[in-house]
């Protein structure tokens, strides 16, 4: 774990400061001044003081090496409206122990955590490090799941805990805390299910999930089913290349949702496109109903109804929306 002196601390305080607001930022009540500040964006992460067991390990992996601290310490703490200034009270302190390498790639290498009092022996926390060339996208990452979260997505995505820097060195990393955990065993194809059942299980879930996210005006590309052999539930995994689009959206917004609503589309397997396009319409009637669509343009809306296994029953159902019939 990092310990600065306070002198060091005040530096790294202010310069982060720095480079989030005009004004410098107050440290949350109850976080030691001798801690080192390590965090930036929407939630302020602090790696907390060590302790006398505090262990670290280094892992020489395909593209790097990665550094881990054992236990790993993080303080979330979300902003917050009050009285028109920011809160800064609300914060939570998360300890995390027994690090696995759940998996590495070009992105970087995610390992994953047990929360202190857990009574699991499973991982339920990611924790995903940047290479150097990487620590943008991964940013990115927690960022975009940050905003399906605040806009009401939380089935079938990741969310992501905090972002941080990486205090081992290499200030050209990054790294982001998710949960959950995949456990299990699970599979990327939803043709290699198990049983009927598992697979119209996720074909019904992936199906929402994508409207859900374009709901809340994300796409990505790329797309990374994590699928559950026991249950068929899926969790869309590694969204380093998700992206907020505009609510008028340009030509590359227009490409991405394209790409990503195609990607979803293959992933259904033939003898289920029905039972998909049925899934899709009953999540866009769902949406209707909690007022949700609104965030859709017409545009964005059209490449959903032209994809061409939708039936022509779903079609023409969101073919009235685009057409400016409902």
């Amino acid at each position: 774990m990092l310990v600065l002196p306070p002198r060091i601390v005040a530096s790294v305080w202010l310069a982060t400061s720095a480079l989030l607001a005009s004004e410098p930022t107050p440290i949350p009540n109850g976080i030691d001044t001798n801690t080192a500040v390590v965090g930036t964006g929407t939630s302020t992460a602090f790696i907390a003081s060590a302790s006398n067991t505090l262990k670290t390990q280094t892992y020489d992996l395909g593209n790097g090496s990665v550094t881990l601290s054992n236990p790993l310490e993080i303080s979330v703490s979300k902003n917050s409206a009050k009285e028109g200034r920011k809160n800064y009270n609300q914060s939570e302190l998360i300890r995390l122990r027994d690090p696995t390498l759940l998996g590495s790639g070009g992105g970087g290498a995610v390992f994953g955590y047990i929360r202190d009092g857990s009574s699991s022996s499973l991982p339920d926390v990611a924790v995903k490090i940047s290479w150097s060339g990487s620590a943008k996208s991964v940013r990115n990452e927690c960022h975009v799941l940050q905003v399906l979260e605040e806009r009401g997505v939380s089935t079938g995505v990741e969310k992501c805990l905090t972002s941080l820097d990486y205090p081992f060195g290499d200030s050209n990393r990054a790294m982001i805390a998710m949960e959950p955990v995949v456990v299990g065993k699970s599979v990327s194809n939803i043709a290699d299910l198990p049983t009927p059942a598992l697979r119209e299980t996720a074909v019904d879930q992936l199906m929402r999930i994508m409207l859900q996210m374009m709901a809340a005006g994300v796409v990505t590309t790329d797309v990374q089913p994590l699928i559950s052999t026991e249950t068929g539930s899926v969790l869309l995994i590694d969204m380093t290349e998700a992206q907020e689009i505009s609510s008028t959206p340009t030509f590359v917004d227009l490409a991405l949702a394209t790409s990503f609503t195609s990607e979803i589309w293959n992933l259904v397997p033939e003898d289920l496109v029905q039972l998909a396009s049925n899934s899709l319409l009953s999540e866009w009637k769902l949406l209707e109903k909690s007022n949700d669509r609104h965030q859709w343009s017409a545009s964005i809306v059209q490449i959903l109804k032209d994809q061409p296994l939708l039936s022509e029953v779903a079609a023409d159902y969101i073919g009235e929306y685009s057409d400016g019939r409902k």
